[in-house]
């Protein structure tokens, strides 16, 4: 899904250059909401530890790890679809739909998986 969605047109340059601010706002914006992310993780690794050990600690870092790691590329597929699907609506609706659910797909599919 991925490559077929990256070989797609993105565009008129205004429509790139307008999928790029949004790219960097959206960068930035995980970038300041890590640190926050982070202290809710050692504090609910801390609760798992206490209540049920080691080994479910272990269980809960990877589910976290996994987690950040598939919103982290979902959300980036998305951005860099969402200027190819901008490009399509405007020429073809069933190229546009396809370009849709499987940029979609891309970051769903792994969110619900891990």
């Amino acid at each position: 899904f991925t490559s077929y969605m990256l070989l797609e047109d993105q565009g008129s340059k205004r429509v790139v250059d307008i999928g790029l601010v949004i790219s960097k706002g959206v960068h930035i914006y995980f970038d300041r909401a890590a640190p926050v992310l982070f202290i809710f993780l050692f504090f609910g690794g801390w609760y798992v530890f206490v209540t049920a050990g080691a080994e479910a600690l272990l269980c809960f870092s990877a589910g976290a790890l996994l987690n950040i790691i598939s919103a982290r590329t979902g959300v980036r597929v998305s951005i860099q679809g969402q200027t190819r699907l901008a490009h399509a609506l405007g020429h073809e609706l069933f190229d546009a739909l396809q370009i849709g659910v499987r940029t979609g797909s891309i970051g769903g599919v792994p969110a619900a998986s891990f």
